[in-house]
């Protein structure tokens, strides 16, 4: 149920990119790349953490009947801090000394701020609740919808970067008629200020990691505009962005619905019930993002060559590697490292996780990118990501040991040497047929590895499930 929620929005981002960094310039895309991180920056920061508490409590609230007092008190806390955020952001951009098309553009990301800030809360909503369908179709719906809208406004309207922010602001007002209609199911019963204080403690701390997540995810983009300009920022952009929308989508599809079962496992019956579920998650998330991690720093050169408009290609071709690898080490410390703090309650701790990560970025952008362009910029952004996998992995194991077992590792390793080898003997250009006959000859040989070394379960499920037990013995 989770698959289209997960494929088609990073599929439609993905579309995006390979369309408009062929309509925009270097300038023109580094304005729009620059507004969507302050987009993100203050929605982390401000109803981000409601957003993740939310579903966090969700389950509990459930079982002891307190659902729509939570229901209300999320609400409530959700319009006050919108309103807010809203005012204090528009005074803050107009009062700024920018340059007119970037106050332009960061006065117009309020609207997609609104939009996507409510819209992510509805999506919040329907996956704590367990409608699967629900969420997958509503996000879909959103991402669709904004991607249209967005090729209409540029054709039809608005040819700018503009048109991006208004297109996708298009698609998340779906998730405010939603945000809508669902307020008329919910009781305005009030705040239950305690309720708001517990959301507070668990979800304060969140926000600070997601604000320092900010700071290790995006500062080199801020660092590259104010040092070299908008334009190298904008071609960073493009590269970083294929790189990671082409991992990060994998690790959300194997472990969303993971998270899910193992706080519910382990509400109903302990860490012991929860452990099958974190298992699963940690070999499945090495199972399809190890094979494709090295897939793409192996065929980084076509691809780029095949979807990048040509004024980013030169700089996508020599840091898309990087960052797939950059790509795998952040997918594996959120979407399952920092599982231990989410199961544990202890959401501070992830704050020791980001802040010295965070740190350390801008510290090291600081240094190199005077002296190596925007390769200071990918060493920087490498290292910071293994010093906050590490520090997850330290913190993590104090409070909620996760189980990382060695022997799984090296399975997917082994199964990855076939691939590597049918890539790098094929050697495909930048045409479609050959790089697509590459990707798919890899794929197989992968699979069929890790069929024989049963990865994650597959043989057993396979032969389980076709008869074929008894033609394998």
């Amino acid at each position: 149920m989770y698959v289209p929620a997960i494929l088609v929005p990073p599929v439609l981002s993905f579309l995006i990119l390979v369309v408009f960094s062929r309509l925009l310039s270097t300038e023109e895309y580094g304005r729009y790349m620059l507004t969507v991180a302050t987009v993100e920056l203050l929605r982390g920061g401000t109803t981000g953490w409601l957003t993740v508490s939310y579903f966090r409590f969700y389950a509990g609230a459930e079982q002891d009947g307190t659902l729509p007092m939570l229901r209300s008190t999320v609400t409530m806390l959700f319009l006050g801090l919108t309103a807010v955020v809203a005012v204090g952001y528009a005074l803050i951009v107009h009062s700024l000394p920018l340059e007119p098309t970037l106050r332009d553009m960061l006065l117009l990301g309020l609207v997609l701020l609104l939009s996507q800030s409510a819209a992510l809360l509805v999506l919040s909503d329907r996956r704590a609740a367990g409608s699967d369908l629900q969420y997958s179709v509503l996000t879909a719906i959103c991402a669709g919808s904004g991607f249209v809208a967005a090729i209409a406004i540029f054709m039809l309207l608005l040819p700018t970067e503009a048109a991006l922010i208004l297109g996708a602001a298009a698609g998340y007002a779906l998730g405010l008629t939603s945000l809508t209609l669902s307020l008329r199911k919910i009781d305005l019963l009030g705040i239950d200020w305690g309720l708001a204080r517990q959301l507070a403690g668990y979800g304060v701390p969140v926000a600070a990691a997601l604000l320092l997540g900010f700071v290790v995810d995006w500062s080199d983009r801020y660092i590259i505009a104010l040092l070299l300009g908008n334009g190298p920022a904008g071609e960073y952009a493009v590269g970083y962005a294929l790189a990671a929308r082409l991992i990060t989508p994998l690790f959300v599809l194997v472990s969303m619905a993971g998270l899910s079962t193992a706080i519910k496992s382990l509400e109903q019956g302990g860490s012991a019930a929860a452990e099958p579920a974190l298992k699963e998650g940690y070999e499945l998330v090495l199972a399809v993002a190890l094979p494709a991690t090295l897939g793409l720093m192996l065929l980084a050169e076509p691809i780029v060559e095949l979807v990048v408009g040509p004024a980013f290609r030169q700089t996508a071709i020599m840091i898309v590697p990087w960052i797939a690898v950059v790509g795998f080490l952040r997918g594996f410390k959120l979407f399952y490292l920092d599982h231990a703090f989410h199961l544990s309650k202890r959401t501070t701790l992830a704050l020791y996780t980001v802040l010295p990560a965070g740190l350390l970025n801008v510290l090291l952008n600081l240094l190199l990118v005077p002296y190596f362009g925007l390769m200071g910029a990918v060493y920087a952004t490498l290292a910071t990501f293994v010093v906050a996998a590490a520090a997850s992995w330290h913190l993590g194991r104090r409070v909620y040991p996760l189980p990382l077992p060695v022997g799984s590792l090296l399975r997917v390793l082994l199964a990855c040497l076939p691939l590597v080898l049918v890539v790098v003997i094929l050697d495909p250009a930048s045409r479609p047929l050959p790089l697509c006959g590459t990707i798919l000859a890899g794929a197989a040989s992968y699979a069929l590895a890790a069929f024989v070394l049963d990865i994650a379960g597959v043989r057993r499920v396979l032969t389980r499930r076709t008869g074929w037990r008894g033609m394998l013995h």
